[in-house]
């Protein structure tokens, strides 16, 4: 089982404390789950970004966040997360 890096979120409370804060309060916006996820797979190289796009999915809605996903836009979010 691979072992995450999760460094990234001092990265994201530095850079955006902001949107930790929202992240914070249950209130995290797409554009924050896009920015946690290009964190994330900068913080986690050997995993593809679709990995990275579904853990962070997974980790959010573990975590008391609430997304409506248009799954058929996959791709855009995909499209926005960059390293």
């Amino acid at each position: 089982m691979y072992k995450w890096n999760n460094d990234w979120r001092n990265e994201y409370k530095e850079t955006d404390p902001q949107g930790f804060e929202r992240f914070a309060d249950c209130r995290a916006t797409k554009l924050d789950l896009i920015k946690m996820t290009s964190l994330l797979w900068k913080y986690n190289p050997t995993m593809s970004k679709d990995t990275c796009f579904e853990y962070m999915c997974e980790w959010l809605c573990a975590n008391g966040q609430y997304f409506v996903l248009n799954i058929t836009n996959y791709k855009w979010y995909l499209d926005r997360v960059k390293k």
